[in-house]
């Protein structure tokens, strides 16, 4: 499994991105991302069992590692 960049992530044509582009992003597994989403630091929005990141929220959080309502 290859690493995505926020060069990648921002090249990417939605708004959102999957469980998979987030989970690659975090280097980690899709399973991981799942089993812990509930202490994830970006908004997730679910529909049904597909989950969608918001991508601006999430590369704010890759970029200064934390999201917005840290701040």
């Amino acid at each position: 499994m290859e690493i995505l960049k926020i060069e990648d992530i921002e090249k990417i044509d939605r708004s959102f991105l999957t469980a998979t582009e987030a989970a690659r992003a975090m280097g980690i597994s899709v399973n991981t991302f799942r089993r812990h989403i509930a202490d994830m630091d970006f908004p997730i929005v679910r529909f049904g069992r597909k989950i969608h990141i918001p991508k601006e929220p999430f590369l704010d959080f890759l970029r200064r590692g934390k999201s917005e309502k840290d701040k």
